[in-house]
């Protein structure tokens, strides 16, 4: 470990790194909170809202294995500021957006703070923290996820039915503002840029088993982000919630997150593989999917319950799964391999709410969506069967 970082400053960069992942998750399901208001004020099908929602992750998983190798090349310290001063950019710039075609293309640049989030995190983690502390406090950055989410379905619902969407978009300003005077205090250095890679020299392999990780995420993430982005919508069309009421939904989902995984990042520290955390995580995620589309006809306490439980799976899943990156890949290749995963991570994101929503238009109704839900568990269960030689 080459430390830059005063041990006593480590919480600071722990809070940084909490906040890079925040801050991506704040302003995307952020925009899955408010959708009932966007559906209302730009009269969007099911499908364009659910491309909206999937706009952010588009360009973050094309862009992960990119920024994941920028991330070992410049740092993770250079990185995460970039990441978080476009994030403040972006938040003014859809605020600021006069039409839907504008807004698209704005949520589409602010999935480059996604996809660099996790190997610049990874990265100062893998740089700055002993090797006995990495769970916990992997744990600890990645509840950064499910509380930018928390927060979004807290505040934003709320302040577009107050001031309007312009100013619950806005609102994602903030937390990487906060993000970077954290950064700052800290006192990490940008360590040396390294040289770009001779073309003519052959890479360190990354190994099956991130590729099996990366099969893993795509699932994983095909299955929330079809939950994230229409929960809120199938709470009012399906269970007749309130707008500000289906919004809390997220806020529930983000909140147990955030003690899943610090949770599951604690009990990590003290299991040598992920393989059993993560299919037992996928399990979960998939009773608690059919049970949230059971709640039609079984009724809002059905909704509360499933919901509570995919908060303590799915989303946990960067948790375990991102640990697991750094155990598995070198530290020379840490960004690299976080970027690939990333990317197979924001790529079932993207995909997961426009596939729901589309398949919502197609069959008018939601049993096909569910249905395609409880096939990406499964999925992802089954792929952790796969088991190379030396595989944890």
């Amino acid at each position: 470990m080459t430390s830059t970082v005063p041990r006593t400053k480590v919480g600071l960069l722990t809070a940084a790194s909490a906040l890079g992942i925040a801050s991506p998750g704040f302003i995307h399901h952020g925009l899955a909170a408010i959708g009932p208001f966007l559906i209302a004020a730009f009269t969007l099908s099911k499908s364009s809202y659910g491309f909206l929602v999937s706009a952010f992750s588009l360009v973050g998983a094309i862009s992960s294995p990119t920024l994941g190798t920028l991330a070992d090349r410049i740092g993770g310290v250079r990185l995460l500021r970039w990441a978080f001063a476009l994030a403040i950019g972006v938040s003014v710039g859809m605020a600021l957006a006069p039409n839907i075609l504008v807004l698209f293309g704005v949520a589409m640049i602010g999935g480059l703070t996604a996809s660099a989030a996790n190997p610049a995190t990874n990265t100062l983690i893998g740089s700055h923290v002993p090797v006995h502390r990495r769970g916990i406090i992997v744990g600890i950055k990645q509840a950064g996820g499910p509380l930018g989410i928390a927060a979004a379905g807290a505040a934003m619902p709320a302040i577009a039915d107050t001031w309007g969407w312009e100013w619950a978009v806005l609102s994602g300003a903030v937390l990487p503002a906060i993000g970077l005077v954290l950064l700052w205090w800290s006192g990490a250095k940008p360590g040396e840029r390294r040289p770009r890679r001779d073309r003519t020299t052959a890479r360190e392999p990354l190994g099956p088993r991130i590729t099996i990780l990366t099969i893993n995420a795509t699932a994983v993430g095909w299955g929330l982000g079809a939950i994230l982005g229409f929960i809120s919508v199938y709470g009012v069309e399906e269970i007749g919630m309130a707008e500000t009421t289906a919004g809390a939904l997220l806020t529930v989902v983000g909140v147990i997150g955030v003690g899943a995984r610090l949770m599951w990042g604690a009990i990590a520290d003290r299991t040598r593989g992920s393989t059993g955390l993560l299919a037992a995580m996928s399990t979960v995620a998939l009773a608690s999917g059919l049970g949230i589309w059971a709640s039609s006809s079984a009724g809002v306490g059905l909704l509360i319950v499933s919901t509570v439980l995919f908060g303590t799976s799915a989303m946990a899943w960067n948790a375990v799964g991102m640990l697991a990156v750094i155990r598995e890949a070198s530290r020379e290749r840490a960004g690299a391999a976080s970027g690939v995963v990333v990317f197979g991570f924001l790529g079932g994101l993207t995909l997961g709410p426009w596939a729901f929503g589309t398949l919502i238009d197609l069959t008018n109704g939601y049993t096909a969506s569910f249905v395609m839900v409880a096939v990406s568990f499964v999925v992802s269960i089954a792929i952790l069967a796969v088991r190379p030689r030396g595989a944890t």
